[in-house]
């Protein structure tokens, strides 16, 4: 499984949703409590700083202390690595783990999606938003994510990641057969600097 993940770094580094995909309406923002400032390092998801980056106009949006929050609070300390998410990625398929990385890469349109890769280099996760609900800043590549999210194990055709392999900025024509793809679909996520 290990050898097969490591030679799909490029298959894992996916598009936009497709047109048919269309977004469920994003959460309103609650109106009234505190202020974004005021909020702990873990905002409840029902605090104001929740509501941030619900559109991909508001992507760039980050909390006063500058760490970006979406969605649910993410528990650190029962956070995993990439490395552990890929050895057991069949295993926790289906499951909602939370798994911590540097963003390798953001969707460049609407930040809709991002990629995470550990400390060793080794393949990157494909992070997204269950149910499109928020969207990340496009320059939070380098940034330390906390995700919380369910794992997907899926295999992906050669047409569709070739698109992706194109959407990314490398040659598609390398993809010859299909691929393996681990991704989470984040329910919430921190980003800091």
């Amino acid at each position: 499984m290990r050898v097969l993940l490591a030679s799909l770094t490029v298959s894992l580094l996916a598009a936009c949703p497709a047109a048919s995909e269309a977004p469920e309406a994003p959460a309103k923002a609650p109106s009234g409590g505190a202020s974004p400032a005021s909020q702990p390092a873990s905002a409840p998801a029902s605090a104001p700083s929740a509501a941030r980056g619900t559109t991909p106009e508001s992507r760039d949006q980050a909390d006063a202390d500058g760490v970006v929050r979406r969605g649910a609070t993410v528990a650190h300390d029962e956070a995993m690595t990439i490395s552990a998410l890929l050895e057991d990625a069949e295993t926790l398929h289906g499951q909602t783990v939370t798994v911590t990385g540097t963003v390798e890469q953001v969707c460049a349109k609407k930040g809709c999606w991002m990629a995470l890769k550990g400390e060793d280099g080794e393949p990157t996760v494909r992070i997204t938003s269950k149910g499109y609900a928020y969207f990340v800043p496009r320059s939070a590549a380098g940034m330390f994510a906390t995700v919380k999210g369910e794992v997907a194990v899926r295999k992906i055709d050669v047409a569709t990641a070739r698109h992706y392999a194109e959407e990314a900025g490398t040659d598609p024509a390398a993809i010859t057969e299909d691929q393996l793809e681990v991704a989470v679909a984040s329910i919430g996520l921190e980003l800091r600097p």
